[in-house]
C-alpha cells in the first residue's frame, strides 16, 4: 500500500524513512523535493 503512495507522490516528495510496521500502524516519512 505504501509503496503505492510512494510511487503516486514520487514526483513532488522524496522518501525520507522507508516504509516499515510499528505494531499495528504503517509508517513512512516524505519531504518535499
Amino acid at each position: 500500500l505504501l509503496r503505492r503512495v510512494q510511487d503516486d507522490v514520487a514526483e513532488v516528495a522524496k522518501v525520507e524513512a522507508f516504509p516499515r510496521m510499528e505494531g499495528r500502524q504503517m509508517l513512512m516519512v516524505l519531504a518535499p523535493k
